[in-house]
């Protein structure tokens, strides 16, 4: 189970793409490496063995009772809406390629995987099998920038370091992504941690993943908060999480509106994802109730990646931001449902879990990484981290925290249902 644990977030981080298409390569749809036979379907395999051994695991141990628990879970549910919201699209008639099916498939499978891992794992099984999956894969990932150049770094003008990812940005977000972790991780090994989180800043830095560092940077200084802060931030998560999505929402209308200042050498046209977010305000226009289907920028773009190019300027078929995606997907409909959803683990919260403190810590993250790129709700190791948080803290509020009577009954909104 814990190998199985590793390898979903190898997988879904993107670790083995660089490996298949043969070493570093130009972005964009158009210089992709085409892949034949079975090397099509390498990096989904882990879905139907997953599957298998969670199936073989049922049988052999009796754990039925933990699928009650699992498909009541929010990530389940992210994913029941999901399915739901391709199913009305497809009778809406719009277009579903082979393609956005295969990513919700492992968007679902991604979701049973880590609930059923939860179940079966307990926290310090968990953090620590996570805490050696980074450590193995940062390290892979300096040797590759230091030694084997024409892997480890991206053929851009600046040379940025990619590691043993095909962009640049998949290694800054795999590394922010331990920010999310790093916490329940210190608590299995103080040592591997502080390797883990030297290795992750100094690979940051070289990939120049700006939105990665930053939403890095906010988990660390978080991590360090007092007793006193932490309980501020839990008692006040609404408000911290509104003004968040709020001030998200004001950077997109003000590059939109042509605003003009440079922060960080920087204007507010940020890299030119004004045009994208434009364009993916449009195709929301199009479409603002229920969507256009999940991962369908990608799909438009391989069949049409001249328009796209023209109208952006750009070649990743990416929104560059989290919610323009989940509402171009998914419509007003499917971020509703989502944001339903996510009220579970939000709404009774106790003041003294740390796991309740990584959670909001990691919600803020978010918010903040998923400004400027597209991580919210996708398999990549982001989510991977935030979606575990959620299983953990549905299973047990105080799964990370040193077990004591006086602590059970300290929760918010006590009179919410668990």
């Amino acid at each position: 189970m814990r190998i199985m644990l590793a390898l979903t977030l190898i997988t879904v981080a993107g670790g083995f793409a660089l490996f298949l298409d043969g070493g570093a390569r130009p972005q964009g749809l158009m210089n992709a490496v085409e892949r034949t036979g079975l090397w099509k379907y390498a990096e989904i395999a882990y879905i139907p063995i997953s599957l298998l051994i969670i199936a073989h695991t049922m049988l052999s141990q009796g754990r039925y009772s933990h699928l009650r628990e699992i498909f009541k879970s929010t990530g389940v549910k992210i994913a029941a809406i999901f399915v739901f919201m391709c199913a009305l699209q497809w009778a809406a008639g719009l277009p579903i390629s082979n393609a956005m099916i295969g990513t919700l498939l492992s968007f679902v499978a991604l979701s049973l995987i880590i609930g059923f891992a939860t179940q079966i794992l307990s926290a310090e099984e968990i953090f620590s099998t996570l805490n050696l999956t980074y450590f193995s894969c940062l390290l892979l990932s300096v040797i590759l920038v230091a030694f084997v150049p024409n892997y480890g770094i991206s053929l851009n003008i600046d040379e940025d370091w990619q590691g043993m990812f095909a962009h640049k940005n998949n290694l800054g977000i795999f590394c922010a992504s331990y920010g999310l972790v790093a916490v329940g991780c210190w608590r299995t090994s103080r040592l591997l941690t502080t390797a883990n989180i030297a290795l992750a800043a100094a690979l940051l830095l070289g990939s120049k993943s700006y939105a990665s560092i930053a939403a890095f940077s906010i988990a660390a200084l978080l991590s360090l908060s007092p007793t006193w802060l932490r309980r501020t931030i839990i008692r006040l998560r609404y408000p911290i999480l509104a003004f968040g999505i709020s001030a998200s929402a004001a950077i997109v209308f003000l590059s939109l509106s042509s605003f003009s200042m440079e922060l960080f050498e920087k204007d507010f046209t940020f890299s030119g994802r004004n045009m994208i977010w434009s364009y993916s305000l449009f195709g929301f226009i199009q479409h603002p109730m229920i969507g256009q289907g999940m991962n369908s920028l990608a799909y438009q773009v391989s069949h049409n990646s001249a328009g796209f190019f023209n109208a952006t300027g750009q070649v990743l078929a990416s929104h560059h931001n989290g919610m323009l995606a989940l509402i171009y997907d998914f419509g007003m409909i499917g971020a509703t449902a989502v944001l339903v959803a996510l009220q579970r683990p939000l709404w009774r919260m106790n003041i003294r879990s740390t796991a309740a403190f990584m959670l909001i810590s990691a919600l803020i993250a978010t918010i903040v990484l998923n400004t400027f790129e597209e991580r919210l709700f996708s398999p990549n190791s982001f989510y991977f981290s935030l979606i575990i948080l959620i299983f953990m803290i549905e299973k047990n509020p105080l799964c990370i925290d040193p077990e004591r009577p006086d602590r059970t009954d300290q929760t918010i909104n006590s009179r919410a249902a668990a």
